[in-house]
């Protein structure tokens, strides 16, 4: 399936700690995607001292809606 998506599109993504997000988004932005946002910090955040995610920041930590499937 091929779809397409109009360069005005508004476009927000999300990963786990925020940097494949960043780059995702900087590359869509070089192909002329113009109105495009992600969750800097992802959604489990960043390690913490004990090398685990969601204790310090991210989306499942600030308490911002999500739901498990």
């Amino acid at each position: 399936m091929d779809t397409h998506y109009p360069l005005d599109a508004e476009i927000i993504l999300i990963g786990r700690a925020g940097r494949l997000s960043m780059e995702a988004g900087e590359l869509l932005i070089k192909k002329g995607f113009k109105n495009i946002a992600h969750i800097t910090t992802g959604f489990e955040g960043d390690l913490d001292a004990n090398k685990h995610r969601g204790n310090i920041n991210g989306w499942s930590h600030d308490d911002l809606p999500w739901e498990q499937c």
